[in-house]
């Protein structure tokens, strides 16, 4: 029966007895850095892998995210689209 060990960026990590250490996502290692360095790992993965429009929803105010809900209502597009298709854009412009 494996042991919780500690919480991990969101993760439990487990002693499955001997040198097996892993979390709920079938993650395993043979200590508890090296099952750390591979859930950082797999986190980078997964956070490169997201969409443009969903890395900038985590930089939406909550109270502009709650517009863009109540707008994405009467669209095809989720909010975080919408929010993002909308998004202001910075130009830099060089003056001579």
């Amino acid at each position: 029966m494996p042991l919780f060990k500690e919480k991990y960026r969101g993760r439990g990590l487990w002693w499955h007895g001997g040198n097996k250490y892993g979390d709920e996502t079938n993650v395993y290692a043979a200590s508890l850095k090296e099952a750390r360095s591979k859930i950082d790992r797999q986190c980078a993965l997964d956070d490169a892998a997201r969409p443009a429009h969903e890395k900038y929803w985590d930089t939406v105010a909550p109270n502009d995210k709650e517009k863009w809900r109540k707008l994405c209502q009467t669209s095809e597009l989720s909010a975080s689209e919408l929010a993002w298709s909308n998004r202001p854009t910075i130009t830099n412009k060089q003056e001579d």
